[in-house]
């Protein structure tokens, strides 16, 4: 079976921002960012692509190795043209509250410098939930309930219209309070439900 292609990319953009991603099409990706639609990123909705100034070839990555390395990468590019003019990875928030959040949650910072942390455990349990979200057809701007079970048997309901986003949101910032430790996602397939039957059905589950 033929590999299927997959890309690591950095974009130089307008006012001297850069952006960080992966596609298995560098030209189709490029035109997304480019038309600053709901195709491309937050970043080059806000700040239009210039052009691709380096990219790599992840073939032979596992998925989790690839996901490591972008974020790696959007970090060495934040040492080097500072954090509120880069965004890639897991650090993809525009607003600068939660970037700023996030990057001090996993990185430690002296000088001017960040310096992964040795736990990247939330990371991981992000990587694994944006897997298991992909074999959903997942689309943003359709609603969707979910259930995020947690620890010590609490669970939490949501609803939401850009699901990968929104859990991020959960794992990573301060907002999130006793909703990040996440064991398991249960998506519902049939979005339409209301909330307060699913809030239902998980009582009876927990009876």
């Amino acid at each position: 079976m033929k590999k299927k292609r997959k890309y690591l990319y950095a974009l130089e953009c307008e006012n001297e921002c850069y952006y960080i991603g992966q596609t298995n099409d560098l030209i189709r990706r490029f035109r997304q960012h480019n038309d600053q639609g709901k195709d491309g990123s937050v970043l080059t909705s806000n700040h239009r692509p210039i052009r691709i100034v380096e990219e790599w070839n992840l073939e032979d990555f596992s998925q989790d190795d690839a996901i490591n390395f972008e974020n790696k990468l959007t970090i060495e590019y934040i040492n080097k043209f500072g954090w509120k003019n880069v965004r890639g990875g897991i650090y993809i928030f525009l607003d600068e509250d939660h970037h700023w959040g996030l990057l001090n949650k996993y990185n430690y910072y002296q000088h001017g410098v960040f310096t992964p942390r040795a736990t990247e455990e939330k990371i991981e349990t992000f990587i694994s939930i944006r897997r298991k979200l992909n074999q959903f057809s997942i689309k943003v701007g359709i609603p969707y309930a979910y259930v995020l079970k947690l620890k010590e048997d609490k669970f939490y309901i949501g609803r939401s219209s850009d699901l990968l986003k929104d859990i991020r949101k959960h794992l990573y910032t301060k907002k999130a309070h006793g909703h990040i430790n996440i064991l398991r996602l249960k998506l519902l397939k049939y979005w339409k439900i209301k909330i307060w039957a699913l809030i239902i059905l998980v009582i009876l589950r927990m009876i």
